[in-house]
């Protein structure tokens, strides 16, 4: 985006959101932007109180998840209209931050459905993907993320336990053999890799036992619960995006999260030990779950990660420049195994 564009629409969203909060446009100090195809957000200062603003532009608004397998795993929507997300998203953090307690969901500071932008309190913090990746070289960094880990597992538990509706009986052996079809029907299915994916979710559906129905009760998950949507300031945990609640299983979140860490292993600049400690953190403060379902949890986090190698070289040598492509070239023959290593025997 050109300076002059990125001032264009920032004068643009200052207007909006002086509307939405009936101020004068030089009341309103726009300071970043950023600009996707389904919303422009940005930062900035209304009376020297830092916000952050989302304007939903897509419609509709396609919907994104980092659940592994959605499809087969829930019955999330892959968009919606965009009145409709509006709606979503500034009803949801208002739910959350009142089934969980008002700390960690920043508070909303004002809407317009006219302007379709919502504004909330700037959370401060760093995200936990970059804090993850920063741990290598920085002191006290790592046990700093396995805190946050924790904080984060406790405040998830909070909210499906306070969300619960009730309980539903869930197939772990259907939901698996869904998944391996889905692999089998990849191009790259033949790939070592995707084999091995195959192997871990059929010795998961072995360790489980003949019946692998659970009851497991129907909650309320943020639904996209990744690193990169938690922030940390040392003290306080701030979640964020609240574009996807659905009511489902708590696997949605769980696996969400245990995925966006596991795949962290194949950076070869993540400690396997602040990994593992973080994870460790997380379920201790999350609390206990059936040992089906950890079972379960784990294997398709594991497949999933799997999964991801097998197309991802190929991929990045047709879609991006020569450096970008070389880079992957020499992790795809020098890196990549070792990676995976570590993520088989997390």
């Amino acid at each position: 985006m050109t300076t002059a564009t990125e001032n264009r629409v920032k004068v643009e969203l200052a207007s909006r959101i002086a509307s939405a909060m009936s101020l004068r446009d030089a009341e309103v100090k726009v300071e970043t932007c950023h600009v996707d195809v389904r919303s422009t957000s940005c930062t900035g200062l209304i009376a020297g109180r830092a916000f952050f603003a989302k304007h939903f532009t897509a419609d509709p608004y396609r919907v994104v998840s980092a659940l592994p397998w959605r499809e087969e795993l829930s019955d999330s929507v892959a968009s919606r209209p965009r009145a409709d997300q509006f709606q979503v998203e500034r009803n949801a953090a208002q739910t959350f931050r009142c089934m969980a307690g008002l700390a960690h969901v920043p508070a909303m500071l004002g809407c317009s459905e006219r302007e379709a932008i919502i504004l909330w309190e700037k959370a401060e913090g760093v995200r936990l993907d970059q804090m993850l990746v920063r741990s290598r070289w920085m002191p006290g960094t790592g046990d700093s993320f396995s805190n946050a880990l924790g904080v984060a597992g406790a405040w998830l538990r909070r909210v499906h336990d306070a969300s619960r509706e009730g309980s539903r009986e869930f197939d772990l052996h259907s939901l698996s053999r869904a998944i391996q079809q889905k692999i089998k029907a990849e191009p790259w299915a033949e790939q070592t890799y995707a084999r091995t994916a195959i192997q871990r979710l059929q010795e998961a559906s072995d360790a489980i036992g003949d019946n692998g129905k659970l009851e497991l009760p129907v909650v309320l998950n943020h639904g996209d619960f990744t690193l990169a949507n938690l922030l940390w300031n040392g003290t306080r945990l701030s979640v964020l995006d609240f574009e996807n609640p659905i009511v489902a299983a708590p696997f949605y979140d769980l696996l969400t999260l245990t995925f966006s860490l596991r795949r962290k292993l194949l950076n070869p600049l993540v400690s396997r030990n602040v990994v593992q400690a973080a994870e460790k953190s997380f379920w201790k403060a999350y609390g206990a779950v059936p040992s089906q379902l950890a079972t379960f949890l784990n294997a398709v986090a594991t497949a999933r990660v799997l999964c991801q190698c097998s197309p991802r070289p190929a991929k990045q040598r047709r879609q991006r420049g020569w450096l970008n492509a070389a880079a992957a070239a020499v992790y795809h023959n020098v890196l990549e195994s070792s990676m995976l290593t570590r993520c088989l025997e997390s």
